[in-house]
């Protein structure tokens, strides 16, 4: 389902719980109309770099675009310039993402730049594939005990959100990395679901204010990454109904939990 187009609003962060991350590093957007290029950058104040050693930086895609010759992710890495379109919710949240994940949106870009290099012809591989879900409809879990994770690997959405509701923000949370889950968080729908990026952490990440555990998430999930190549294929993402989890949506009742149209049992 694609997200319902809305126009812009400044007062957008305000809306839904799914944007309070955002609202650690923008507690208040100024901009009340569309910001251009120049306003974006000022407004975020990106400061990451392409694994090439380039200065990440916005540029607007249109007909006068820098290297119109390469794809949008080489001019990431051997330029550091993000194509991104005016008016556009996709690409605004995509910015965003940049200044709350640089770590791991510049690994998961040098990933797909090593990816294109394997790649022959215009088909797609199994990583890049996997890449982009994370990219596009992420979602990061940080756990202090791995049985909470399995849960949600297992499907078990009445004990991990109902049960355990308890347990969410002392000893699990989650942390939305992808862009399109941010866009359609604009007009949430039963039926929202993401790829699930889960790791564990140690009982103290908790104790740490929420931008602290973005901050210390964006090194963590990089390094996991690296370390054990999961990002391979899509074997280790796994579906996640992000509505469920405690505090993220209303009303949040039995009968919301008995959707199984939703809240669906692990395949066979």
């Amino acid at each position: 389902m694609k997200a319902k187009f809305i126009p812009w609003n400044n007062q957008f962060i305000h809306s839904s719980p799914l944007f309070s991350d955002i609202r650690q590093i923008l507690p208040e957007i100024p901009c009340i109309q569309w910001p251009e290029i120049e306003a974006l950058e000022q407004l975020l104040q990106l400061d990451a770099t392409s694994l090439y050693g380039k200065t990440i930086k916005l540029v607007k895609q249109d007909n006068h675009i820098p290297y119109p010759e390469l794809t949008y992710e080489e001019r990431i890495y051997y330029h550091g310039l993000i194509s991104t379109r005016l008016r556009n919710w996709h690409d605004f949240f995509n910015a965003i993402v940049w200044k709350l994940f640089p770590h791991i949106k510049t690994l998961m870009n040098a990933l797909h730049i090593s990816e294109i290099s394997r790649q022959f012809g215009s088909q797609r591989n199994h990583a890049r594939d996997a890449i982009t879900h994370l990219d596009e409809s992420g979602v990061l879990i940080a756990a202090s005990d791995p049985d909470l994770i399995q849960l949600l690997r297992k499907h078990q959405w009445k004990t991990i959100f109902v049960t355990q509701k308890n347990q969410w923000h002392t000893h699990i949370s989650a942390y939305i990395i992808g862009h399109g889950i941010y866009e359609k968080a604009l007009h949430p729908f039963i039926g929202l679901t993401a790829k699930m990026y889960p790791v564990q952490v140690p009982k103290h990440f908790f104790q740490l204010t929420r931008l602290a555990q973005l901050q210390s998430l964006d090194k963590i999930i990089s390094e996991h990454i690296q370390q054990f190549q999961t990002l391979r294929d899509n074997q280790f993402l796994s579906p996640l109904p992000i509505l469920g989890i405690p505090g993220w949506y209303y009303p949040q009742d039995m009968e919301f939990y008995q959707d199984t149209n939703y809240f669906r049992a692990l395949s066979e």
